[in-house]
């Protein structure tokens, strides 16, 4: 029968030539590793240079989520200066347009006379006047909503 081996009969001999490492040398060699001085022979310099690769491997990471919400905040604000010119050039197209129809409506009735009988000059009046009208009531709606920049 073979020699079965356990762990009782396992043995270290005092003379052993394996080591750890704090127990090589006498004396602490310390490794300069970017800003700081450590030891790699000992447990903190081993647990210092394990920490420093771990937080360098997420610095890169760290800059561009931090470049990403800044480029986020500038296009946030670029969005919003955006919408307020476009209500102001919508309104500015709004306050145009009535002008038109108001000078459309002086003449159409320099054109017809309020004298004239005529259906269909009354009734190119009546359009004229509805028109001028709706724009006078959009421009109206953007006053009571005080929206409107004060003119």
């Amino acid at each position: 029968m073979g020699l079965r081996m356990t762990s009782q009969t396992l043995k270290i001999e005092s003379r052993s030539l394996c080591t750890t490492p704090s127990e090589r040398c006498d004396q602490p060699v310390t490794v300069k590793v970017g800003c700081l001085h450590i030891n790699p022979a000992t447990t903190r310099g081993r647990r210092v240079f394990l920490l420093q690769m771990l937080v360098l491997c997420f610095v890169p990471h760290a800059a561009l989520v931090a470049q990403n919400c800044e480029i986020i905040t500038q296009l946030s604000s670029t969005l919003d200066s955006s919408l307020y010119l476009d209500s102001e050039i919508n309104e500015a197209l709004l306050v145009g347009s009535a002008v038109m129809s108001l000078q459309n409506e002086r003449q159409v009735v320099n054109n017809n006379s309020y004298f004239t009988q005529d259906p269909s000059a009354i009734s190119t009046l009546e359009r004229v006047f509805s028109s001028t009208d709706g724009h006078l009531d959009a421009i109206s709606h953007l006053i009571e909503n005080h929206s409107i920049m004060s003119l």
